[in-house]
């Protein structure tokens, strides 16, 4: 599943091509994918122009000028796609790629089996394509926007997730972190994957931000001095901006939004380097072991 990075750089990407344009027609060719009554689709979006689109923790957000937005998730396999007008589905034309899953799955013209959501545009088309259907997108009135029969907003519904403060905010401090780690008694590894902890740091990340940290991810988190939590909290911060700069991580899932892989794997310290050396030059080999269902990748020397 991408990371903040990914989604991010994802966010950026669909923020650049849809910004301004209006949205002439929606196609639904998998109901659960996009679960909306055609009658609040005809009033709150057909014609409504896109004003920005933006992230919260893993959650792609597209504020529409109706007051209204429309809120995706791209679970495992979700992808984007944006073909401007003129272009043939993957043969030709100008493209932009986000989420993706291995490219041989989605290698047909658009749209495809795969294709659950396509939105007509003013200067193009998006296709919402999901292998796993895990994926979905809703429809919530934001905050301003007209609210009848008790409908959730935008607002309610993401403090509904509880989730914590943005990673790279002035809100995700020191002290938050020291107070979510005081009483847990799981591995440190864990315990920063909860989304109520650090939201959108997920397992590549973590891996990272404890090397970073010299932590081991074996360390349970309440016994972390503050020294530690100190240099955990800048280490998260430090591997999540690396992230975004170098465009997100390129697994077998992840691409860009202008359909290339991101180049962050290329910076990774440990995730996915078992049996190698230790790029700090420690003599130390990074191990693979597993923490809550999870492949953890660590340095023995280096993380203590």
């Amino acid at each position: 599943m991408p990371e903040l990075p990914e989604v991010e750089t994802v966010a950026r990407g669909l923020d650049g091509r849809l910004k301004g344009q209006s949205i002439d027609s929606i196609d639904i060719r998998y109901a659960k994918s996009f679960d909306v009554s055609k009658a609040l689709i005809e009033k709150h979006v057909i014609g409504a122009k896109v004003k920005r689109v933006w992230r919260r923790q893993k959650l792609l957000i597209f504020e529409l000028s109706t007051d209204w937005a429309l809120v995706a998730h791209l679970k495992m396999t979700g992808q984007f796609v944006f073909v401007f007008k003129g272009g043939r589905g993957q043969e030709t034309g100008k493209q932009s790629y986000t989420g993706g899953h291995p490219q041989k799955a989605y290698e047909q013209d658009l749209p495809h089996k795969h294709t659950h959501v396509v939105f007509k545009l003013s200067s193009g088309t998006l296709y919402f394509n999901d292998l796993r259907k895990f994926g979905w997108i809703k429809l919530l009135p934001s905050q301003q926007g007209a609210v009848s029969g008790g409908r959730q907003t935008l607002d309610q519904f993401l403090a509904a997730q509880e989730f914590s403060p943005e990673p790279l905010s002035k809100d995700f401090s020191v002290s938050w972190l020291k107070e979510k780690f005081k009483r847990r008694s799981l591995p440190i590894k864990q315990v920063i994957m909860d989304q109520k902890v650090a939201g959108g740091v997920g397992n590549i990340y973590a891996d990272e931000a404890l090397f970073n940290a010299r932590l081991s991810p074996k360390k349970i988190a309440k016994t972390l001095t503050d020294s530690d939590v100190t240099k955990l909290y800048y280490s998260i911060r430090k591997v999540l901006r690396m992230g975004i700069k170098h465009g997100g991580t390129t697994s077998n899932n992840y691409r860009n939004a202008d359909g290339e892989a991101g180049q962050m794997q290329n910076y990774l310290k440990v995730y996915g380097r078992e049996g190698l050396p230790c790029k700090d030059d420690c003599r130390g080999v990074v191990e693979r072991i597993q923490l809550g269902g999870r492949s953890t990748h660590f340095c023995l020397s280096c993380q203590k």
